[in-house]
């Protein structure tokens, strides 16, 4: 199996620190995010090729990267110079699959997330369910609903909706941008473009292809971060300990 990890963005909030340095490169418990990542998914024997899509800046720099790793990495340019031309994470995926030529079942991650247990369990769970899946986390924040991608749960894990910030939230349960979409799923890319969604909003492509596709999510085993700004920053390598 292929993961795609989208690291696309330039992290603003993270300035001066991603200025020359993607968001991803950043340093925590000894090692790189992106090297936790890798690592994790390697420590499941499941995946021969890891597809990193990046923007025109920092292009050199995962180049670079893959060369230290012994996983087959391909590094892909959307060709954007600047915060300003910034490609979009769904067209992201399609530029993956597009000139990767793929045609199988997919993980697909943002490069800014940390866990701090292994995939595997994961990885066996969508293999066993053959559907388009997810993992989930109960959120007490009533704020931070309106910001995540929310789902209301049915019963056997089965997804009975998925909303990309809701204006009213419906359920605490809220999905990471981590997922395993099936291959006539991510094909659905340009459709789900003709039908409006913003091109740099995953949440907003889970949520049109979850309304007429079968979604299973499984409790999180354990906690997740997401970098996102110097103070998440901080608090993750105070308080976080990676699994890798």
């Amino acid at each position: 199996m292929k993961v795609i990890i989208l690291a696309g963005g330039f992290a603003t909030k993270l300035y001066p620190l991603t200025e020359n340095e993607p968001k991803s490169m950043l340093e925590v418990g000894g090692k790189s995010v992106i090297d936790h990542l890798v690592s994790n998914f390697e420590s499941t024997k499941r995946i021969d090729e890891y597809i990193v899509v990046t923007n025109h800046r920092f292009y050199a720099r995962f180049s670079q990267w893959a060369l230290t790793r012994r996983e087959k990495i391909t590094v892909l340019d959307d060709g954007a110079a600047d915060n300003s031309e910034v490609y979009g994470a769904v067209k992201d995926i399609k530029l993956a699959v597009d000139k990767c030529s793929i045609d199988e079942n997919c993980f697909i991650i943002t490069s800014d997330l940390l866990f701090d247990f292994s995939f595997m369990s994961f990885v066996d769970y969508c293999i066993r369910k053959n559907t388009d899946c997810c993992m989930r986390f109960y959120e007490e924040n009533e704020i931070k609903l309106y910001r995540n991608t929310v789902a209301d749960m049915g019963p056997d894990d089965i997804v009975k909706s998925i909303v990309c910030k809701p204006r009213e939230p419906f359920s605490n349960w809220c999905i990471p941008h981590f997922y395993y979409l099936l291959k006539e799923d991510i094909a659905r890319i340009d459709e789900a473009f003709a039908a409006g969604i913003d091109p740099n909003s995953i949440g907003q492509f889970i949520e049109y292809i979850s309304k007429t596709s079968v979604f299973h999510s499984v409790e999180m085993p354990g906690i997740h971060a997401r970098i996102t700004n110097e103070a998440s920053l901080r608090s993750v390598r105070k308080n976080f300990n990676p699994f890798s």
